[in-house]
């Protein structure tokens, strides 16, 4: 099994078990569950390409960034379990996001870049939309639709997966997908801070946005396959 079949087939798995966490959680009303299955599961992504982090060989700095954002993530979901919202939540899911796209740089500048690091990468992003939407539900400041953008993702990855073409899948990268990203991010945030109708208003938007956005992926991906842009995020 070569490196892209070996991270296609984490993905695929790695997505079928968030989701089922997902619901696990829901169901419990717990961000605890899906932070574990998470965890677990980029456990088993690391181990199982150990021989291929980097060019290198070695894990990197990069990754070692992903890494910590990853981390930061999950205990921020877990602590929402049990403490009440609170502004500094802002402050630590924006070091997060600030965090991202350092990554990649950093791997660039090392001359690190690996598919692994991209999956990695992309992967823990969706995780972060995932568990600070999960963090403001079970913190009482959203409602359960909130949920619904950060499993977009994960359905995603099974509709390619399922996809009805022949060759390697490959995802389709937009002009404006990281604005929609940025944006939908932006507006969760930012209701730890905001008055609670404009808060809903606001998050409500973004999580549309994003939607919408994955709408226009799953028209690629079973519509029209003849756009082809590369396998990031």
């Amino acid at each position: 099994m070569n490196d892209t079949e070996r991270l296609e087939r984490w993905n695929f798995f790695h997505a079928i078990a968030l989701l089922a966490a997902g619901v696990a959680a829901f169901a419990a009303d717990r961000t605890l569950v899906t932070a574990l299955v998470a965890a677990v599961s980029f456990v088993v992504l690391v181990v199982a390409c150990r021989d291929s982090w980097t060019p290198t060989g070695r894990f990197g700095p990069a990754n070692g960034l992903t890494t910590l954002r990853l981390v930061i993530s999950l205990a921020a979901a877990v602590s929402a379990d049990f403490l009440a919202p609170h502004p500094v939540y802002v402050l630590v899911w924006l070091a997060v996001f600030a965090l991202d796209g350092l990554d990649g740089y950093i791997a660039r500048g090392h001359g690190e870049t690996s598919l692994f690091g991209e999956y990695f990468d992309k992967e823990s992003d969706a995780l972060f939309v995932l568990l600070l939407g999960f963090s403001l539900y079970v913190q009482g400041l959203l409602g359960p639709w909130v949920l619904i953008a950060g499993t977009m993702r994960y359905v995603f990855v099974l509709a390619m997966h399922f996809a009805p073409v022949e060759g390697p899948q490959r995802e389709y990268k937009s002009s404006w997908a990281r604005y929609i990203y940025t944006g939908c991010i932006l507006s969760f945030i930012a209701v730890y801070v905001l008055p609670p109708l404009p808060a809903k208003v606001l998050a409500l938007a973004g999580t549309v946005a994003l939607v919408y956005s994955f709408l226009r992926y799953f028209h690629w991906l079973y519509a029209d396959r003849s756009v082809h842009g590369a396998s990031v995020r």
